[in-house]
């Protein structure tokens, strides 16, 4: 079972309780403004509905070296899976133009500088994420998946607990 064994490395590396299943985030937090949320499962429903089911693997380990105890480690698709996911990317972001804020003000909708992943642990470190790295970087682990649909979370009240709201 895939999620048992990303789950491995997350327990191994976590800092905090994950209160949501191993994912690949498509789209950044943000709120909504000027649509309810009806209407945006509809437009990501309509805008998603045609596009393809498509084979996922996550065939490495890489980072984000974001400094200040930001750190993250994380499984990286490879290219041709990466290129679905920037496809993805770019539909729910035309789907959400005008209608959101980010919660996260260096988030950009280029799809070029989206980076899809599959977190591993965030929030290391400066101090310890070097030995993360060399624990981490010749990993030979990989994950193979279909997507068949895109889940949409909600966070409560800044609660840190998401809960699955549509499944597109």
């Amino acid at each position: 079972d895939i999620r048992r064994r990303i789950d491995t490395y997350r327990v191994t590396y976590r800092k905090h309780t994950y209160s949501i299943v191993p994912h690949i985030t498509i789209y950044p937090p943000f709120y909504l403004k000027g649509i309810s949320k009806v209407e945006l499962f509809e437009k990501l429903s309509t805008a998603l509905e045609p596009f393809p089911s498509e084979n996922m693997l996550l065939d490495s380990v890489a980072f984000f070296e974001n400094g200040s105890d930001r750190n993250v480690a994380f499984f990286k698709p490879d290219e041709s899976s990466t290129t679905y996911l920037r496809k993805i990317f770019a539909l729910c972001s035309r789907c959400v133009s005008g209608f959101v804020s980010n919660k996260y003000s260096d988030y950009t909708a280029d799809k070029e500088e989206y980076t899809p992943h599959l977190t591993i642990s965030s929030h290391i470190s400066d101090g310890l994420f070097p030995q993360v790295k060399r624990e981490l970087k010749n990993v030979q682990e990989s994950f193979k998946f279909t997507v068949r649909s895109i889940d949409v979370y909600e966070q409560r009240a800044n609660s840190g607990i998401w809960k699955k709201s549509k499944e597109v």
